[in-house]
């Protein structure tokens, strides 16, 4: 996060350990105060980490979208650590 930025910021991340996902986001604004964090048990069904990466996006896009105030232009930049969904998102 970096206070300042002239984007709003947001992270997401996933992972699974023994076949259970977990996931979660926080989105910043542009003074750099946290607006949301949430974490999330996905369980067995989504139990791999690509699973899990997929719905911590998806989740925080549903909450983006349903908080259109928080992040309208000049947008949004959003940050995340798998390459498979950063390679889908940037095609």
């Amino acid at each position: 996060m970096v206070a300042n930025h002239p984007h709003v910021q947001g992270f997401f991340d996933g992972g699974a350990a023994n076949k259970i996902g977990t996931g979660g986001f926080v989105v910043f604004d542009r003074s750099g105060e946290c607006l949301v964090a949430q974490a999330k048990y996905y369980g067995e069904e989504l139990g791999t980490n690509n699973r899990a990466e997929v719905y911590a996006l998806k989740d925080m896009m549903e909450w983006l979208a349903n908080n259109p105030m928080v992040w309208k232009p000049p947008a949004i930049v959003i940050y995340g650590d798998s390459q498979l969904i950063i390679n889908f998102c940037n095609r």
